[in-house]
Protein backbone atom coordinates (compact mmCIF):
# COMPACT_ATOMS: atom_id res chain seq x y z
CA UNK A 1 0.00 0.00 0.00
CA UNK A 2 1.50 3.16 -1.17
CA UNK A 3 2.15 5.39 1.94
CA UNK A 4 0.17 8.58 1.22
CA UNK A 5 -2.87 6.08 0.53
CA UNK A 6 -5.28 5.65 3.29
CA UNK A 7 -7.77 2.65 3.42
CA UNK A 8 -11.16 3.73 1.30
CA UNK A 9 -13.30 1.36 3.77
CA UNK A 10 -14.14 1.91 7.22
CA UNK A 11 -12.45 -0.88 9.18
CA UNK A 12 -15.70 -1.34 12.04
CA UNK A 13 -18.14 -0.95 9.34
CA UNK A 14 -16.20 -4.10 7.96
CA UNK A 15 -16.03 -6.31 10.15
CA UNK A 16 -19.93 -5.66 11.18
CA UNK A 17 -20.84 -6.90 8.02
CA UNK A 18 -18.61 -9.46 8.18
CA UNK A 19 -20.12 -10.71 11.15
CA UNK A 20 -23.54 -10.36 9.60
CA UNK A 21 -22.76 -12.57 6.61
CA UNK A 22 -20.50 -15.11 8.85
CA UNK A 23 -23.68 -15.47 11.22
CA UNK A 24 -25.61 -16.16 8.57
CA UNK A 25 -24.26 -18.63 7.52
CA UNK A 26 -23.80 -19.99 10.58
CA UNK A 27 -27.51 -20.22 10.80
CA UNK A 28 -27.78 -22.59 7.89
CA UNK A 29 -26.65 -25.13 9.36
CA UNK A 30 -29.84 -25.46 10.65
CA UNK A 31 -31.68 -24.59 7.61
CA UNK A 32 -31.83 -26.30 4.46
CA UNK A 33 -28.38 -25.52 3.61
CA UNK A 34 -27.21 -27.26 0.60
CA UNK A 35 -25.80 -24.03 -1.44
CA UNK A 36 -26.72 -21.93 1.74
CA UNK A 37 -23.63 -22.00 3.95
CA UNK A 38 -21.06 -22.12 1.02
CA UNK A 39 -22.99 -19.10 -0.70
CA UNK A 40 -22.47 -17.20 2.67
CA UNK A 41 -19.02 -18.32 3.06
CA UNK A 42 -18.15 -17.11 -0.77
CA UNK A 43 -19.55 -13.69 -0.37
CA UNK A 44 -17.77 -13.06 2.76
CA UNK A 45 -14.36 -14.40 0.87
CA UNK A 46 -15.29 -11.67 -1.67
CA UNK A 47 -15.88 -9.24 0.78
CA UNK A 48 -12.21 -9.84 2.15
CA UNK A 49 -10.79 -9.66 -1.26
CA UNK A 50 -12.22 -6.26 -2.21
CA UNK A 51 -11.25 -4.43 1.16
CA UNK A 52 -7.40 -6.03 1.12
CA UNK A 53 -7.44 -4.96 -2.56
CA UNK A 54 -9.23 -1.39 -1.33
CA UNK A 55 -5.78 -0.85 0.45
CA UNK A 56 -6.63 -2.14 4.03
CA UNK A 57 -3.79 -3.91 5.39
CA UNK A 58 -4.86 -5.91 8.58
CA UNK A 59 -3.54 -9.20 9.46
CA UNK A 60 -6.54 -10.53 11.48
CA UNK A 61 -8.37 -9.82 7.88
CA UNK A 62 -5.70 -11.72 5.98
CA UNK A 63 -5.92 -14.62 8.32
CA UNK A 64 -9.96 -14.17 8.29
CA UNK A 65 -9.96 -14.98 4.58
CA UNK A 66 -7.39 -18.02 4.96
CA UNK A 67 -10.10 -19.56 7.40
CA UNK A 68 -12.85 -18.38 5.10
CA UNK A 69 -10.98 -20.34 2.25
CA UNK A 70 -10.23 -22.86 4.16
CA UNK A 71 -14.13 -23.86 5.23
CA UNK A 72 -14.75 -23.68 1.52
CA UNK A 73 -12.15 -26.18 0.85
CA UNK A 74 -13.11 -29.07 2.76
CA UNK A 75 -17.27 -28.78 2.63
CA UNK A 76 -17.52 -32.25 0.66
CA UNK A 77 -14.51 -33.60 1.53
CA UNK A 78 -14.96 -33.71 5.64
CA UNK A 79 -18.28 -32.37 6.21
CA UNK A 80 -17.79 -32.47 10.32
CA UNK A 81 -14.61 -30.51 10.15
CA UNK A 82 -16.13 -27.77 7.63
CA UNK A 83 -18.99 -27.17 10.45
CA UNK A 84 -16.42 -26.53 12.71
CA UNK A 85 -14.71 -24.28 10.73
CA UNK A 86 -17.97 -22.60 9.79
CA UNK A 87 -18.68 -22.26 13.54
CA UNK A 88 -15.59 -20.73 14.50
CA UNK A 89 -15.13 -17.78 12.09
CA UNK A 90 -17.86 -15.35 13.98
CA UNK A 91 -15.80 -15.43 17.05
CA UNK A 92 -12.91 -14.82 14.86
CA UNK A 93 -15.20 -11.54 13.88
CA UNK A 94 -15.82 -10.94 17.44
CA UNK A 95 -12.33 -11.12 18.57
CA UNK A 96 -11.25 -8.53 15.74
CA UNK A 97 -13.99 -6.60 16.98
CA UNK A 98 -13.11 -6.62 20.25
CA UNK A 99 -9.37 -5.93 19.28
CA UNK A 100 -10.18 -2.30 17.60
CA UNK A 101 -9.55 1.03 19.32
CA UNK A 102 -12.93 1.40 19.87
CA UNK A 103 -13.77 -2.38 20.53
CA UNK A 104 -17.83 -3.36 20.45
CA UNK A 105 -18.77 0.01 21.17
CA UNK A 106 -20.35 1.35 18.25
Amino acid sequence: MPENRAPALELRAVYDHLAFLLSSAELCLYEPHYYGTLRLLDGASRFVRVVLDAGLDDPRMIDLGRRIEEAKSVRKSNPAEYEQLLLSLPAVVAEAIRALPNGLQP
